[in-house]
């Protein structure tokens, strides 16, 4: 298969701060790949080298047995690792991806790491536990920016989901004015590269998206933590979740003058809902859910999907409840909380966040009365886990 030819690199400053391109040649056609950025700062810098566009293409290039020629410097780290070390990695990860060959001059950076960090901000437990341990005083590095980045996680229909998008965006700025935060924006078509590939979904590829679109700040940032969805204790190999490698993924992707830090992989998933459950600015502003657009256009949390109902039974079981009546339907959720508490005890087997929850619940009021039916519905999930991960 004919490779990957980056050509054409160039940045161009717009009405909203700054877009970043360059032209995608495949052999029989040519497709622009594009970041846009906005941000608070007066003047957004572009990076100086082209790490982005390797990071961001690096995986359907794998997926698809395609070799990457880039005319344009990379970090000289970067380079390496992505021809050593990364594909190594994607090859015991995903096993049906295809060592590839990445030709492109490399650079050594012309700055000195300053320290200054930045993280994303969903409005999710995971972002916010992110926040509270990176505190002023609290962590290695304060968080001197955040971020929000579309590179495939608000979905493939754009109108429907504008209106999260903007919900998403407008909460990330209010929090950066308030804080007194730098923020930025990031929004691309790198999602139009990994349609239509095997195992592209956005589960299995978010680090690297994120990553990638990280990467186009590198002229504002110099570390960059990605909140981790699991902890040191799951099982790195198995799921489908790429961010399970995340501690050791993300150390390959740093460039000499910028690094990535798995942010919070030393909890696990309850023991940050309990850190931040009692987090004042999460109350209003908590966001979990995971529901199709069209649940969830007018409101933050559909309040019935599995991650609203498992995020409002442990803030249920650690007595929080009506701290967070702003950001869910509770009485919604008091409706379906035994449904929710027998389909957490059904699949406790098929995750560690899953059998962490059930144990968090068991001996309380909370705990279900399970019948055949339910431990059978135990055994379909667990199956449908083991299957998914094929």
């Amino acid at each position: 298969m004919t490779e990957f030819h980056l050509t054409g690199f160039r940045h161009e400053k717009t009405a909203e701060g700054l877009r970043l391109s360059c032209d995608v040649r495949d052999g029989t056609s040519v497709r622009e790949l594009v970041y846009s950025i906005a941000g608070s700062p007066s003047e957004l810098l572009p990076p100086q080298s082209a790490d982005w566009a390797l990071v961001g293409l690096f995986l359907p290039a794998m997926m698809q047995g395609r070799s990457i020629k880039i005319d344009a410097p990379i970090s000289r780290e970067l380079l390496y690792n992505a021809n050593n070390d990364l594909q190594a990695l994607f090859k015991v990860w995903r096993p049906r991806v295809k060592p590839i060959k990445i030709e492109a001059s490399s650079s050594d950076p012309s700055f000195a790491n300053e320290g200054r960090m930045a993280t994303g901000f969903s409005g999710g437990i995971d972002s916010f536990a992110t926040l509270i341990l990176n505190e002023e005083g609290a962590g290695a590095n304060e968080i001197g920016a955040l971020t929000i980045f579309d590179v495939g996680a608000f979905g493939k229909d754009a109108a429907a989901c504008e209106p999260i998008k903007e919900r998403s965006k407008q909460r990330l700025k209010q929090l950066a004015e308030k804080t007194g935060r730098d923020w930025f924006a990031v929004d691309t078509n790198l999602d139009d590269f990994f349609r239509g590939l095997f195992q592209s979904s956005f589960q299995r590829t978010h680090t690297m998206r994120n990553a990638s679109a990280a990467l186009a700040l590198q002229s504002h940032v110099d570390i960059y933590g990605i909140s981790s969805s699991f902890a040191y204790t799951d099982n790195m190999f198995s799921g489908t979740d790429i961010s399970k490698i995340d501690p050791i993924l993300l150390p390959l992707l740093t460039t000499g003058a910028f690094r990535f830090v798995s942010a919070g992989a030393s909890l696990s998933r309850q023991e940050k809902t309990r850190l931040v459950s009692t987090y004042e600015p999460a109350f209003d502003t908590l966001d979990v859910c995971i529901a199709a657009a069209e649940f969830r256009s007018d409101v933050t949390n559909c309040s019935n999907c599995p991650k609203c109902r498992r995020t409002l039974v442990a803030l249920d079981a650690l007595g929080r409840l009506e701290s967070f009546k702003n950001s869910f339907d509770l009485d919604l959720y008091r409706e379906n909380r035994e449904a929710a508490a027998k389909t957490i005890f059904a699949a406790a087997n098929a995750s560690m966040s899953n059998r962490e929850l059930r144990d968090l619940i068991k001996g309380t009021e909370l705990e279900p009365k399970m019948g055949l039916r339910d431990h059978f519905k135990g055994l379909k999930i667990k199956l449908r886990a083991k299957v998914k991960a094929l």
